[in-house]
């Protein structure tokens, strides 16, 4: 059985579905459920998830990490590895 998720916001007028993801069910009987979600978290409420789970030096070591990323010069990685 194929699904799909979609999320919106039923409004007093009701609930309007216009998506590319529906096309492929044109001239189908499907069965709609309404459940309602939570509001999604921010980027920060997921990140606060893991607080205290690395101990300082982790942490460190992580942070060093992404600026090392940061400082890769794209053209010249690529360069390398062709």
């Amino acid at each position: 059985m194929d699904s799909i998720r979609m999320y919106d916001i039923v409004t007093s007028n009701g609930l309007y579905l216009n998506s590319d993801k529906l096309r492929k069910y044109i001239d189908q009987k499907v069965e709609i459920t309404i459940v309602p979600v939570n509001k999604p978290k921010t980027k920060r409420e997921k990140m606060l998830e893991f607080s205290g789970i690395f101990d300082d030096d982790t942490a460190k070591e992580m942070l060093d990490a992404v600026a090392e990323c940061k400082s890769i010069d794209l053209e010249e990685w690529n360069e390398i590895s062709t």
